[in-house]
């Protein structure tokens, strides 16, 4: 966007998810689009909607979202991944390192993190809401 950060209003956040209780605090915390598509379908709609997108969070750990991280983002993007990865082999080879995809992961312990949190919003959250959520799985 110009070299400048955007504004919230001005950010197009993609949310894909099945669970009716997390998609829905999901729109509360500002996506503006939400997916229940899996697989090849999903990616389709991501690219649909936003033509490729800058940045992905995988916050599932599986590999499935691994590898619709890596369809859904742009040449030269990047690829955030929160927790502990579900396996220890990944879709990564020559085809993804010529595309200069920044791929980083870390460990999400919600405490030190939770406080810096930026709601695109702009309203205040509450963690336990948060978490009280993904726990009703």
């Amino acid at each position: 966007m110009n070299g400048r950060t955007p504004k919230p209003s001005e950010l197009r956040i993609v949310l894909a998810g099945r669970h009716e209780a997390r998609t829905a605090l999901g729109r509360e915390f500002g996506a503006t689009d939400v997916g229940a598509e899996r697989g090849a379908e999903g990616i389709a709609r991501i690219r649909e909607v936003t033509g490729g997108v800058d940045k992905v969070i995988d916050a599932a750990g599986t590999r499935p979202a691994l590898g619709a991280a890596l369809s859904a983002v742009l040449d030269g993007g990047t690829i955030s991944r929160l927790g502990v990865s579900q396996y220890e082999q990944g879709p990564i080879g020559p085809a993804e390192f010529m595309r200069n995809i920044t791929l980083a992961q870390a460990p999400a312990p919600p405490a030190p993190t939770s406080a810096n949190c930026w709601p695109p919003s702009g309203r205040h959250h509450t963690p336990a809401r948060v978490f009280r959520g993904l726990s009703s799985r």
